[in-house]
């Protein structure tokens, strides 16, 4: 390459799954795990199907529309089904748990795919069926066992396309609740100084990130949903206290 001699390394594992590629024709379902490296999806990715923790290799490709810069598309009659009749992720919720750090940080894959099925339940307009994911999604990852999140700010935001007043009210606490807490850490951070400060300065400007998009939302929201503007200008202001410092 470019006058240069080049060697191409291809591990037994690699060779293996092209194998596997070339022969199944079909027969039995080739899944992808959702924390592998995009490396090993062979640029297969937009042939993915959403079920869970894992992809579906399947000959469908995805609208990059739906996707919103994630990966594969989502099948919400088997997601549901999985989530509502085969997973179980109550351990969460069990304070009597003790939830290590690798385990607390696997849970943002579980809400990315739970909040990606509520989405396309509601753009299929299946809004019962959305609400019921949303009670579950809370059930297992209660915010006093579990902390809220980045995904968390995605499954908030959904509240707000049910048809119902009490559903939309209820996307309003949590996002009260998630301001309430990164306002809480935020506190706490600023109290480092000097060499302590530059240690947990990335999670000082990630909740200055958040904070500033609960802000701007709660704005874009209000004007979307009128009989709901107080609440939203108040959730902006509490929002927004830490955003000059």
């Amino acid at each position: 390459t470019n006058g240069q001699d080049t060697i191409m390394v291809v591990s037994k594992a690699y060779i293996a799954m092209m194998d596997i590629l070339v022969n199944n024709n079909w027969e039995r379902p080739i899944y992808y795990v959702s924390t592998t490296g995009e490396e090993s999806f062979f640029g297969l990715s937009k042939y993915f199907q959403v079920e869970g923790l894992a992809y579906r290799l399947v000959p469908i490709e995805a609208n990059p529309y739906e996707q919103r810069g994630l990966i594969g598309r989502v099948n919400s009659d088997v997601l549901y089904n999985n989530v509502m009749n085969k997973f179980d992720f109550s351990e969460y919720a069990d304070p009597s748990v003790y939830l290590s750090e690798d385990y607390t940080r696997s849970v943002n894959n579980v809400k990315i795919f739970m909040f990606r099925l509520v989405e396309t339940l509601l753009a299929e307009d299946n809004q019962k069926r959305a609400e019921k994911v949303l009670e579950k999604y809370h059930s297992w990852f209660p915010q006093n066992t579990v902390p809220y999140d980045f995904p968390d700010l995605y499954i908030f935001e959904n509240y707000f396309k049910f048809d119902s007043k009490n559903l939309k009210a209820s996307g309003i606490k949590y996002f009260s609740n998630y301001v309430d807490q990164l306002n809480e850490e935020t506190t706490y951070y600023l109290k480092f100084r000097g060499k302590h400060a530059d240690i947990v300065r990335g999670y000082l400007d990630r909740n200055r990130q958040i904070l500033n998009q609960i802000t701007h939302n709660s704005d874009l929201f209000a004007s979307q949903h009128p009989e709901l503007e107080k609440e939203f200008k108040e959730l902006s202001q509490k929002a927004s206290m830490y955003l000059q410092h």
